[in-house]
């Protein structure tokens, strides 16, 4: 017999109209800006940092993308970050930022 509050919990969210699985997706625009919007991703932009890259290398404020504006172009924020990426090859992120450009760029 199922309980009251899981019942009470599936009836919630059987009604809720939108879940956010925690994907940071702005609802105004879902879709990436340019590559350095994917590349400088919170947990991407964490471990390019802890692997060596300087924040203010990519960004004038030196703090993600997410809480100040870089005020530096898109392409060349990624021109820069490029050497540190094969730091970052073997970890979980790495790997989905891998996928990413494979599905998406053929790359």
């Amino acid at each position: 017999m199922i309980s009251r509050t899981k019942q009470a919990i599936q009836e919630a969210l059987d009604q809720a109209r939108v879940i956010d699985p925690h994907c940071h997706l702005r609802l105004d625009r879902p879709a990436a800006d340019n590559l350095a919007d994917l590349l400088f991703y919170h947990h991407l932009w964490i471990e390019l940092v802890s692997s060596g890259l300087p924040p203010y290398e990519v960004t004038r404020e030196g703090l993600p993308q997410e809480l100040a504006d870089p005020q530096m172009e898109p392409l060349e924020r990624a021109r820069r970050a490029l050497p540190y990426l094969k730091h970052v090859r073997s970890t979980t992120i790495g790997l989905f930022w891998r996928w990413l450009l494979r599905d998406l760029y053929g790359v």
